[in-house]
């Protein structure tokens, strides 16, 4: 009777099937319980696929004063700091790709937004 019970669990616990107050975001993925939410279901939009938003890989980098050219005094960066070395990631380029693989001062970093 165990075994039969232990059957009916991990069948449930692995369906995958979004149900009316689910909501499904890829292929072998758990759904997300919207049972409370404040918008209608019909108003979420689908974003990019899974894996969709490529990162940038070895980034090539500009002096501060030519950055000046496509940032402005508000813009905000994320800094990262080691062994002396400093690099500065605009966050409007990394809306567009959330990861940046890279390497500062000689260590590999992977910076996220």
């Amino acid at each position: 009777m165990w075994t039969l019970l232990l059957l009916f669990a991990l069948a449930g616990a692995w369906d995958n099937k979004a149900k009316p107050d689910q909501l499904q975001v890829g292929a072998g993925t758990r759904p997300f319980d919207v049972t409370k939410r404040s918008i209608d279901l019909g108003e979420i939009a689908q974003g990019a696929p899974r894996d969709g938003i490529l990162p940038l890989v070895d980034p090539k980098f500009v002096s501060a004063a030519e950055a000046r050219r496509f940032l402005s005094d508000n813009d905000e960066v994320l800094g990262v700091v080691e062994k002396g070395k400093a690099k500065a990631y605009p966050i409007k380029i990394l809306t567009q790709h959330e990861v940046v693989n890279d390497r500062v001062g000689g260590r590999p970093v992977a910076v996220t937004y």
